[in-house]
């Protein structure tokens, strides 16, 4: 009887046990959401832009991201609208930063000066016109260098976003999560614009080779000066594409008003 007693005793703490680590496992995520990945994480958010977050872990082949193919030009309408959107959030962080992590001399004397800029981010070429694009590349290449731009810009983003987790107890988290969802979309939209031209992005951005890891160990106030000049270049290079998929879709619509 005292054996029986004492397995039965022992089963329970098992199972209270496991009952406790699950419920510990699973009541972040219900309260808080999806928590920020770290750094060990694996998953790369540029790889799958169209997936739902709930079918994000799933194999690529269970997900659903096969977009509908629209017209080309209604594609860019809407991938210019996405784009000034998430310009407009770039600009209000930017400004956020003066205001609270960069002193405003900085920014005049140092941190706005054209030659400073961080390796690897995406350089940000003077606009040439849709008609010179075109006859110097094609549109399949115009969208699939773009789209590992805005991927690498994701993965600058993304170590933004821990860093803010870790060290700025989430003051601007919130907009740099809102920010980080828009740049997914347009993402998304540039996945249907080169469906739309039977094209498909074949390599995608790595984010070790992306973003050299001295940006990733810096201090904290290296930090402040690294996000601000990340949202300086993503504004500049942000202006870029708008003026570009703007003369883009103006040409498409009517070819000989160039």
């Amino acid at each position: 009887m005292r054996i029986y007693l004492f397995k039965t005793f022992a089963f329970f703490l098992l199972y209270s046990g496991i009952l406790t680590l699950t419920v510990l496992a699973v009541f972040p995520a219900l309260v808080f959401g999806n928590p920020i990945r770290t750094l060990a994480s694996t998953f790369e958010d540029w790889r799958s832009p169209c997936a739902q977050p709930e079918t994000q872990q799933l194999p690529d082949f269970l997900q659903s991201i096969t977009p509908t193919v629209q017209p080309l030009p209604q594609i860019l309408r809407e991938l210019i609208v996405h784009m000034k959107e998430t310009k407009e959030k770039i600009e209000e962080l930017k400004h956020n930063y003066t205001q609270v992590r960069v002193k405003q001399g900085d920014c005049e004397n140092n941190l706005d000066a054209a030659y400073l800029r961080l390796d690897g981010f995406p350089t940000t070429p003077s606009f040439k016109g849709s008609l010179r694009m075109f006859e110097e590349r094609n549109l399949t290449d115009i969208l699939l260098t773009d789209y590992h731009k805005l991927s690498v810009v994701m993965i600058f983003l993304e170590q933004v976003r821990w860093d803010e987790d870790v060290y700025e107890n989430d003051q601007f988290l919130p907009i740099l999560n809102d920010i980080f969802r828009r740049l997914k979309s347009i993402l998304c939209v540039l996945t249907n614009a080169l469906t739309s031209q039977n094209a498909q992005v074949t390599e995608f951005a790595n984010r070790s080779h992306s973003m050299g890891q001295r940006y990733r160990t810096m201090s904290r106030a290296d930090n402040h000066d690294r996000d601000y000049i990340i949202m300086r270049q993503s504004l500049k290079l942000f202006s870029n594409m708008i003026l570009k998929y703007v003369a883009l879709k103006d040409f498409l619509d009517d070819p000989n008003s160039a």
